[in-house]
């Protein structure tokens, strides 16, 4: 049985919580993109992110554990079908800048991008440093002590314990 304080659930469910919000809004960037930009309707990404984060936010919220390959699939679909749709945007954008010569619908829809590209590319940041925490948070090093909790004199701060420095 897992114990945790509130601490540490704290920890867990505000970053979590916050990357729910963060997938929910950009499908709403999208949502608000000029018709030339996306391909379907523009709610179509909103209404995936919507149908994959709502298990997840039911996840992070109640005590209802779902597994970790489920975790991630319901993670990585909405991440990939908004990096499909950045792209796809950025595509159109481009296509679009001969026959589009009003200034402010550039800027405006350029703006867009740019709010969605930074947005895409935090949750894809986020979702690699937390597999990566989570990836060490189990590592052993060859004495069987879990990597982290204790620190060796001849390895270089920041690094986990088997990585000694060979001289």
């Amino acid at each position: 049985m897992n114990h945790t304080t509130s601490n540490d659930t704290e920890a867990v469910v505000v970053p979590s919580v916050t990357a729910l919000i963060g997938i929910l809004v950009t499908g709403l960037l999208y949502l608000v993109l000029p018709a030339n930009l996306v391909i379907g309707p523009n709610w179509l990404l909103l209404v995936v992110e919507v149908v994959f984060v709502v298990p997840l936010a039911v996840d992070v919220l109640t005590a209802w554990n779902l597994s970790h390959s489920v975790r991630r699939m319901l993670v990585l679909v909405p991440l990939g079908v908004s990096t499909l749709s950045l792209i796809v945007g950025v595509a159109l954008l481009i296509l679009s800048l001969p026959t589009d010569i009003h200034a402010t619908n550039l800027l405006r829809t350029a703006a867009l991008l740019w709010a969605f590209n930074i947005l895409v590319f935090a949750l894809w940041y986020f979702y690699v440093k937390a597999n990566v925490r989570s990836y060490y948070r189990g590592l052993k090093n060859s004495n069987g002590a879990v990597v982290g909790n204790e620190k060796a004199p001849d390895a270089r701060p920041g690094r986990p314990p088997s990585m000694k420095e060979e001289p």
